[in-house]
């Protein structure tokens, strides 16, 4: 049920945060200096859309995955979103990092504030719910492989020999 929960809440911060909390025409105004794009605003709609869209194609197969429907897709999709999300936040910091730069030279320390508190609460983010999917990885592993046909289950033990009972 972590991993239901982690995908869920996160979906939902991506959705509250674009749709709700930042939706005014001047909350990034001020992150366009010394730039002629704003860094700032990309990044967090860069990790804001990729966190809606793939938090929540995680959350619809989870709880598919729950009710025993398509583990192993669940499985494919948990994988693979890891890898594309380390890649798209680095992306998304190296934006981050610029803006900073561009508030920094431009001495706005309102800006940086601002910048900062966004990678910070990004960061904390992350690690909750990194540290909660891995102390439940192993029980989610077994779930899945639970979910699986007999076929597949016997497949998993010839393959990999990562569940002996």
């Amino acid at each position: 049920m972590a991993y239901l929960f982690v995908s869920g809440i996160a979906c939902s911060k991506a959705g509250l945060e674009l749709f709700k909390y930042r939706t005014a025409d001047d909350y990034y105004t001020a992150g366009e200096a010394p730039y002629s794009w704003n860094p700032w605003k990309l990044a967090n709609l860069i990790e804001g859309y990729f966190s809606l869209s793939v938090w929540g194609i995680l959350f619809i197969f989870q709880l598919l995955s729950v009710f025993g429907v398509l583990s192993w897709i669940n499985m494919m999709l948990w994988s693979w979103s890891g890898l594309l999300a380390l890649v798209v936040f680095t992306v998304t910091n190296i934006f981050r990092f610029m803006a900073y730069d561009g508030a920094y030279t431009e001495d706005d320390q309102a800006l940086m504030d601002a910048i900062m508190e966004d990678s910070v609460y990004a960061g904390i983010a992350d690690v909750a719910f990194g540290l909660t999917l891995l102390a439940e990885y192993s029980n989610w592993m077994y779930a899945q492989y639970l979910g699986f046909s007999e076929k597949q289950q016997e497949m998993v033990k010839e393959e990999h020999e990562m569940f002996a009972f």
